[in-house]
């Protein structure tokens, strides 16, 4: 009795230039270098599949698991990985598949090389494409690892223009049913060194400095560009920027930090204008004593000189 063949793979190459890739590159400017352990865990998984894997609802618990990573943040690497062009975002988006142009040439040149067959039937994104003749001594190198431009990149993958008939009858009822619910909404990619260098710039001797963005800071900021856009961030501190309650012009001395700003609820309620004017104490009326008087004569003259310095502030180059 013929033993059945085998799909999966017990290993696959790494090439050696991983790291010059310029979506890996930006990968790790955007994730930080634990994102690469999250996209190499991915390509274990799938290769023991054989080419591709199909979105579960648990693989991020799975991956959390055996990485020590939050599960939010391996979110957030997937979505990086198919907006880089590292996956395939549009066999994802239309068949919650997860493969790409590279894994699937890098196994079909694998299972030569163990002169296994090698049918890529299902979800194929070579379509048409003429395989390479290897010999045993050929690396087999990834369409991962090609040290491309950064337009190639972001365009790399695309699913063939004509698509089988059968494949849209191999869809599960099940995976229709909660295609709204496993979808990776659209990520906004941030340089967060520049918006730390920036953010510092315009606040500086105003409101606490950020001394170091964690990974909890990262996610408050790519959840509110998320769900806001990268303009709304702007646009925040440029309202915290004008709103000396904010400042510190209160009854207590308060003022608001980075965390604070980033929070949901306040980002929200700067965003809608609560906290836009002037302070509770800069009514002229409301001073009765002469000392009240020179310290209300005191705010105009720090405020004046805070709409200077915001005057250069504006001149100053935005992250985004």
């Amino acid at each position: 009795m013929a033993r059945p063949n085998k799909t999966g793979l017990s290993y696959f190459p790494m090439d050696i230039d991983l790291f010059q890739d310029i979506r890996i590159r930006k990968l790790i400017k955007y994730q930080s270098g634990k994102a690469v352990t999250v996209y190499a865990l991915l390509l274990c998984l799938i290769y023991q599949r054989g080419y591709y894997m199909r979105w579960d609802e648990e693989l991020p618990f799975i991956i959390s698991e055996q990485t020590g990573f939050e599960e939010a943040y391996i979110l957030e690497v997937i979505r990086s990985c198919m907006t880089l062009g590292l996956l395939s975002k549009e066999l994802y988006d239309k068949e919650r598949i997860i493969t790409s142009k590279g894994i699937q040439k890098r196994y079909q040149s694998i299972c030569k090389l163990l002169k296994r067959r090698s049918d890529i039937t299902e979800y194929s994104l070579i379509d048409g494409e003429k395989e390479p003749i290897i010999s045993e001594e050929t690396r087999v190198i990834s369409e991962e690892t090609k040290v491309i431009s950064e337009e190639t990149a972001l365009n790399s993958v695309k699913m063939p223009q004509k698509e089988k008939e059968n494949k849209k009858k191999e869809i599960s009822t099940d995976v229709d049913t909660k295609k709204g619910k496993l979808s990776l909404p659209k990520t906004e990619i941030i340089d967060f060194t520049a918006l730390c260098d920036y953010y510092n710039k315009l606040f500086i001797g105003k409101i606490p400095v950020v001394v170091k963005l964690t990974e909890k800071r990262k996610s408050s900021v790519r959840a509110r560009a998320t769900e806001h856009g990268k303009e709304a961030i702007m646009q925040v501190f440029q309202k915290v920027l004008h709103s000396p309650f904010l400042l510190g012009d209160n009854d207590r001395g308060w003022k608001c930090d980075f965390d604070w700003i980033f929070n949901p609820n306040n980002f929200v309620k700067i965003l809608e204008g609560n906290y836009d004017g002037e302070s509770n104490g800069s009514n002229r009326n409301a001073y009765t004593s002469k000392q009240e008087a020179n310290a209300y004569a005191l705010n105009l003259l720090q405020q004046h000189k805070r709409e200077l310095e915001e005057g250069m502030a504006d001149e100053m180059e935005k992250p985004f």
